[in-house]
């Protein structure tokens, strides 16, 4: 399923951090330290980590040319390649293990009635994350998105905060070469108490004609405060051409310490359908407001189109009969390793569109948020894949060992 009901969001609302103006989504990629290797106490604040060495991310280091001690056989490995790599011809005999990253941060002192959220888009694999020496948790999987809540456990003003991440690439885990790290992007999210949950906005088309389409938006507001509030919520959509087409106001209340959904239904007069010969995204643009102050505002792109199958006719898009022709393509940038620069994954959707790809399987996991919206922006279909494995795995170390927990 391609990702027109986008739950990832662009961000607006602007403040200060590190000195200078950002999103409410912040890319949080840089000046990251690096340490290949078990190691340890490095979860803690006030490990020394002076001497590792600094990275931006997306980050692999399978694909690097490190200097790497094998304690078990003693013996230095100048990688990336090595005949006696666990994961053999899996991994096109590069090396995985454990990799240690961490990043100091200051939040400033005016947004301490804020609350922060940290987002991975991808790790692979076996994350634990610590902020300030707390375990916020462990996730298994190397290609989902995960995030936390920050807030309870950051210092603001001029004192500093670690975020510490430990990834585990171990064992015979892949049937091919997953890379190794954080090999997706980061984000930092600094929002009002009242504001819309990560992942809280889901846009869907489920009426559609060549006069007019419904759009449904469902948005996951959460409440922070200890008390009921009355907002104004207000959901505007934006036609290609970046004209307001239609929108809708809406008065409502939030209880205290908790989460509410509100559907809104709107409808677009002669809209522009996306197929992969036009791809047309809108635009949406939720803010929440409280005494015409302004508290939270995201965007997200959706494309207004219909998909339905027949079982003796086949696929239709908007109506009309379409075959798929594309391939099955793995989560890697080549010589880049995994590591899923914005730029690379764009081109390679450009490489597939220029080829008269019109469809796309994702073998054998969900692709970087930056590779789908390329896809949503230069269209082309998806075939979004889940898991390779689920309870009964190819390889002994895969990730039937965590399905049945996770």
């Amino acid at each position: 399923m391609n990702k027109f009901s986008s739950f990832i969001s662009v961000l607006l609302i602007t403040n200060s951090l590190f000195g200078h103006t950002v999103t409410r989504d912040s890319l949080f990629n840089f000046d990251w330290r690096f340490h290949k290797g078990g190691i340890k106490g490095a979860e803690n604040k006030e490990f020394k980590d002076i001497d590792w060495r600094l990275v931006d991310l997306p980050h692999d280091w399978s694909i690097e040319d490190l200097n790497i001690t094998d304690t078990t056989n003693k013996r230095i490995i100048s990688g990336p390649f090595d005949s006696k790599a666990i994961a053999g011809k899996n991994s096109g005999f590069t090396v995985g293990g454990t990799g240690w990253y961490r990043k100091h941060f200051i939040i400033p002192q005016k947004d301490t009635a804020k609350i922060v959220y940290i987002m991975f888009d991808g790790v692979y694999m076996n994350a634990d994350v610590w902020i300030n020496g707390y375990h916020l948790g462990n996730h298994p999987y190397g290609y989902t998105a995960f995030w936390y809540d920050l807030t309870k456990h950051l210092y603001y003003g001029e004192k500093d905060n670690v975020i510490a991440v430990e990834v585990k690439n171990e064992g015979l885990n892949s049937r091919w070469y997953s890379g190794s790290g954080i090999y997706r992007d980061v984000t930092l999210s600094i929002v009002d108490k009242i504001h819309a949950a990560p992942w809280g906005i889901f846009v869907s088309t489920p009426v559609i004609d060549s006069e007019s389409s419904k759009v449904q938006v469902v948005s996951t507001l959460n409440n922070g405060t200890s008390s009921w509030q009355d907002i104004k919520y207000m959901v505007r959509i934006f036609s290609p051409d970046n004209t307001i087409v239609t929108q809708k106001e809406i008065t409502t209340g939030l209880n205290q310490c908790a989460a509410s959904n509100i559907k809104t239904e709107l409808k677009v007069d002669n809209p522009k359908l996306w197929s992969p010969e036009t791809p047309n995204l809108y635009k949406l643009v939720c803010s929440i407001k409280q005494e015409d102050k302004e508290l939270d505002i995201t965007e997200t792109r959706f494309g207004i189109r219909s998909i339905t199958f027949d079982a003796e006719k086949g696929m239709f898009l908007n109506g009309r009969s379409i075959k798929l022709k594309g391939g099955s393509m793995h989560a890697n940038n080549g010589p880049l390793g995994a590591a899923a620069y914005s730029r690379a994954e764009e081109r390679r959707v450009e490489i597939m569109k220029n080829r008269g790809f019109n469809a796309v399987r994702c073998g054998h996991n969900p692709p970087s948020t930056a590779f789908l919206n390329a896809c949503d922006r230069l269209g082309l279909l998806v075939i979004d894949e889940n898991f390779d494995v689920w309870t009964i795995g190819w390889l002994p170390d895969d990730y039937h060992v965590y399905f049945n927990d996770w």
